[in-house]
């Protein structure tokens, strides 16, 4: 699925909201180094991986998102959450471990401990396993606090323009890879502000916990 198919659900979004009165918006949240920094352990765990301890270290969050990370660390990883069998996880894990690279120019071999690879067909996918449970877990509280997004339309799966909006289906986001797009309406523009609002408190607090971050910089993350 590219890009493509992501924009124009997205985009189709905004136009039946606009066409049913309804108050609506598209939250953009681009993750800092999404690829380099996921935390291994999160996506696929060995039953012999002695590295967890000295991460922590390395990680710029908080020690309050620091407690919650080493919690999570004690679930099942985002593999074994998908089905995987333990041998398909080991073999992951010790995909992922004693990794490092080099660069042109230097005598010295760098050693990395984060992120799923970028640059190896399997990078893709594991990011996306790990992204999974971090939108489902943002889902939750979110829904927690304000109730799911609701959009009308027609029920029919056809490019014809139809003013019946008769059915109605419950939405998230449009996510695709890391970049993450979700999908807000409200009674009004003031009403949709403040869920806009809780939302990216939300995304930030969750991400965090997961030892990820979410950039700020212009054209990054917007509304």
């Amino acid at each position: 699925m590219s890009t493509d198919f992501a924009t124009h659900a997205s985009n189709t979004y905004a136009k039946v909201s606009k066409r049913t009165g309804v108050s609506s918006a598209r939250l953009y949240f681009d993750v800092v180094s999404a690829y380099y920094t996921a935390i291994r352990q999160q996506v696929a765990r060995s039953q012999f991986d002695q590295t967890t301890h000295s991460l922590f270290d390395l990680l710029d969050i908080p020690d309050s998102a620091k407690t919650e990370l080493k919690a999570l660390l004690q679930l099942p990883s985002a593999m074994t959450a998908a089905g995987a069998d333990q041998h398909l996880e080991e073999f992951v894990a010790e995909i992922l471990s004693d990794t490092w690279f080099t660069m042109h120019g230097s005598q010295g071999i760098a050693a990395t401990q984060r992120g799923t690879r970028p640059g190896d067909p399997l990078a893709d996918l594991l990011f996306c396993l790990l992204l999974s449970g971090i939108l489902g877990k943002i889902e939750l509280r979110s829904r927690e606090h304000q109730g799911p997004t609701k959009l009308s339309w027609d029920g029919s799966k056809s490019a014809a323009v139809s003013l019946d909006t008769t059915h109605i289906e419950e939405i998230f986001d449009v996510s695709l890879a890391d970049d993450v797009v979700i999908l807000i309406n409200g009674v009004s523009p003031q009403d949709l502000l403040t869920k806009a609002k809780a939302m990216l408190g939300i995304v930030v607090d969750t991400f965090i916990e997961h030892g990820l971050k979410i950039s700020f910089e212009p054209q990054k993350s917007e509304a």
